[in-house]
């Protein structure tokens, strides 16, 4: 998934954490009609390589308590397109505001125009009928799994309102089934937290696929550092550590000790955790958490440092 910044000639970092919404949304909107590609005159016709923000869609606010990070998050369509599926995604934060091309990725979620009708049809069903008063709202890609490999491991979560005012439960739908056949909805009871509310969801949902609901995993990885190096990618530095790697494969309950490197960026950690990366040194020997993404190892946690 090819990541790219923005250019600064339509998008100027702001002097505060959030964009404004609408100058946010303007100026994607205006540099996605100037994706040309190859074609010299897209400014008068649509091409492929255009994209917008659909007028059903809106920008998403999310904090990250690992990094005290606020982003705004904007789902991408095609320009005035009927394929239904989403082509890409733009992240905004402090440290810029950055592009998600999803033009090659395969499968390609739907967008979130159907997944809210995905959802709006399961509150329907469950209800009964459609006089109620629960409404879905800014459907969220998210990895449902705490170890994810690829995108078939995200799914859309949508919060649910009530009358326009409250929560009113979590609704959740495979963005790569066109049909809509598998969407959950747990509405929120009286006095129940959000966090339960979505655990709930979650169950359901693993239980509908048929796949396996994914428990707390206590396993701990150890890594015998033999040298460190660190680079500059978007703006952020990424510390790179190569030694011996004693971790659990996807799926497995025995160890496996390998020679490889694993990253440690902001991402996943927080300032507490981050202040020890930057302090750690050859020799070092670290017990921590570890997930695989793309063939790369992450640190999730550090537990120890010895």
């Amino acid at each position: 998934m090819m990541i790219t910044q923005i250019s600064r000639h339509y998008l100027t970092m702001q002097e505060y954490n959030c964009y404004p919404e609408d100058w946010l949304e303007f100026n994607i909107n205006k540099w996605g009609r100037h994706r040309k590609g190859d074609h010299e005159f897209a400014y008068f016709f649509t091409t492929t390589e255009q994209l917008g923000i659909s007028w059903y869609d809106d920008v998403r606010v999310i904090y990250d308590a690992n990094n005290e990070e606020t982003s705004q998050y904007i789902m991408l369509t095609q320009a005035e397109s009927e394929s239904q599926l989403l082509r890409g995604a733009i992240k905004a934060n402090a440290s810029g505001i950055f592009f998600f091309d999803w033009a090659d990725l395969q499968p390609k979620p739907i967008d979130t125009l159907n997944a809210i009708k995905h959802c709006t049809t399961a509150i329907d069903i469950a209800w009964g009928t459609t006089e109620h008063n629960f409404y879905p709202i800014l459907p969220l890609l998210f990895p449902i799994r705490d170890t994810y490999k690829n995108m078939t491991d995200y799914a859309y979560v949508v919060p649910v309102q009530l009358s326009n005012i409250r929560f009113g439960g979590i609704c959740i739908t495979n963005p790569f089934d066109p049909s809509g056949v598998q969407t959950v909805i747990e509405f929120a009871e009286e006095f129940e937290t959000i966090d339960h509310v979505l655990n709930e969801a979650l169950n359901s949902y693993f239980l509908m696929l048929g796949a396996e609901t994914p428990t707390v995993d206590n396993k701990t990885e150890t890594l015998d550092i033999y040298n460190l190096t660190s680079f500059e990618k978007d703006g952020d530095t990424i510390y790179v550590a190569y030694g011996n790697l004693t971790h659990y494969p996807y799926g497995n309950s025995t160890t496996l000790s390998e020679n490889t490197t694993v990253w440690f960026t902001q991402d996943y950690l927080n300032v507490t955790q981050w202040q020890i990366v930057i302090f750690l040194q050859v020799g070092d020997v670290l017990e921590m958490n570890v997930t695989e993404v793309n063939e790369i190892f992450y640190c999730l946690e550090i537990i120890s440092v010895t």
